[in-house]
């Protein structure tokens, strides 16, 4: 699944180096990091997902002053097979 954002409109002065990404199951309270590479632009291919179930998502973005607060979360998102397969 193709996950992308909006970059902050206020980065506080420094440049952001690094999102999280975060998920969750529709069904399922806790969030969990997508990764633990850095992501350094808006956008992020999410693998290994459980097809026919629905996820949310949510980001934060870093730069040098530290971690902002995550966004809202995204509407439901349904995991479905790639195009073609």
């Amino acid at each position: 699944m193709n996950v992308s954002w909006t970059a902050p409109g206020d980065d506080g002065g420094a440049p952001i180096i690094n999102y999280y990404l975060e998920q969750r199951l529709s069904t399922e309270y806790k969030w969990a990091r997508v990764t633990t590479s850095q992501i350094s632009n808006t956008q992020y291919v999410v693998e290994q997902l459980r097809m026919g179930k629905e996820y949310q998502y949510r980001v934060a973005a870093e730069n040098k002053a530290g971690v902002g607060k995550y966004s809202e979360p995204s509407d439901l998102l349904l995991a479905k097979a790639p195009l073609g397969k």
